[in-house]
């Protein structure tokens, strides 16, 4: 830890099946972690038991510890996004990374590497959500693409919407790509896999 200045907590993440949850909790418990379980985050940001999967991938182990206590039970597949690139990331052998900010301000400061983003890494595509707090998905669209240092990360616009006017502000803009995120659950995967296999797998990208 002490050796990186990008790192900023060691974490171990198990692969758990349904079966072994009782398992896991219960060791957890016994090691001192009294309220351990496995948990999500509700739309309004709470956390809460998490609901019954096939499968999690709960923060197990973190270190430090201070300060990180809520995050210890989570399961990071408990986002969509997160649980295809885990699954990915198995299927190569590769690590793979995503990072999630929840709304506007917060995206420009991590493209910016501002308050507390300083190491944030360079995206090598962005996907947008129009629908964010603070600042909506359209101005930080076009902030991305007024700015001469960001201008080139790809951005795919996947958003709720199929508004022809969305649509068409969003290519004004100069998105590089929108598409209507699927309400199903699996339609969504399948959606997320073809837009990696695409842009992550055919397209040749800045910096590859």
């Amino acid at each position: 830890m002490s050796s990186s200045s990008s790192a900023q907590a060691l974490e171990w993440i198990p692969r758990v099946f349904h079966e072994q949850r009782a398992e896991f909790e219960a060791a957890a418990v016994n090691d001192d972690f009294k309220n351990f379980e496995f948990s999500e985050r509700t739309p309004e940001g709470d956390m809460v038991r998490r609901s019954k999967q096939s499968e999690y991938f709960p923060v197990y182990f973190l270190k430090p510890l201070a300060g990180n206590e809520p995050a210890v039970g989570f399961d990071l597949a408990s986002n969509s996004l997160r649980r295809q690139t885990l699954h990915e990331s198995m299927s190569i052998g590769k690590p793979l990374s995503t990072h999630i900010v929840d709304d506007g301000e917060k995206a420009m400061e991590f493209l910016y590497r501002q308050g507390g983003y300083q190491d944030a890494p360079r995206p090598g595509i962005i996907l947008l959500d129009l629908n964010l707090p603070r600042k909506d998905g359209r101005e930080v669209l076009a902030d991305i693409k007024q700015d001469p240092s960001l201008k080139s990360i790809p951005v795919v616009v996947m958003t709720t919407s199929d508004s022809d006017k969305d649509i068409l502000a969003s290519y004004e803009l100069s998105a590089n790509c929108y598409l209507t995120k699927p309400v199903e659950l699996d339609s969504f995967l399948d959606a997320i896999q073809m837009l990696e296999q695409f842009w992550l797998t055919l397209v040749r990208l800045p910096g590859t």
